[in-house]
């Protein structure tokens, strides 16, 4: 594990945050860019990679985010995770409304969207191959949200504790904890 790298917008001027911002995520994730409907926007973000895993925790006020298709040698999947707020995920023909708790696997090899209220997310970009041994029809469920009030999103329940949220009253009593 490398450190983990923290960055925000706090300390930039008002009128400079956006393009900070752009140049940051672009550095991390190829290909991504960020925008905004006013002037206001304001970011926080951590950044580490564990071995083949990329991730970042962004928090930021409401936005837009895209990002292009790239080609890389090998193929990887990105994990984006609704920890607080929503979003709107589309790709390809795809479109997922994500609320704290769902998640959705994508290919960062195809463009994708995300618009977003204030929010925090967990993303993390990885290979494919070691994923598709475990699921089988994983091709089915890319680009799909799920849901973390369901059985197989439960684990989304736990991540968010790390993130900082305890997802709903129903996914606390299904874990074993209490409300």
């Amino acid at each position: 594990m490398n450190v983990v790298q923290r960055y925000a917008t706090d300390a930039i001027a008002p009128d400079q945050r956006l393009a900070y911002w752009n140049d940051l995520v672009d550095r991390i994730y190829t290909g991504t860019y960020v925008n905004t409907q006013g002037r206001d926007f304001t970011g926080e973000m951590w950044s580490w990679t564990v071995g083949d895993l990329a991730m970042i925790r962004p928090r930021s006020t409401a936005s837009f985010v895209g990002r292009q298709g790239h080609d890389a040698a090998q193929e990887r999947l990105i994990l984006h995770l609704q920890c607080r707020g929503r979003s709107l995920h589309r790709q390809g023909r795809a479109e997922s409304l994500l609320e704290a708790g769902d998640f959705v696997i994508g290919s960062p090899h195809q463009a994708y969207t995300l618009d977003l209220s204030a929010h925090e997310l967990l993303v993390v970009e990885f290979p494919r191959a070691p994923l598709a041994e475990r699921v089988p029809g994983l091709d089915d469920m890319l680009s799909r949200r799920l849901c973390g009030a369901s059985p197989g999103g439960g684990c989304s329940t736990i991540s968010c504790a790390r993130c900082g949220t305890r997802g709903t009253r129903a996914d606390r009593t299904r874990n074993g904890s209490r409300a």
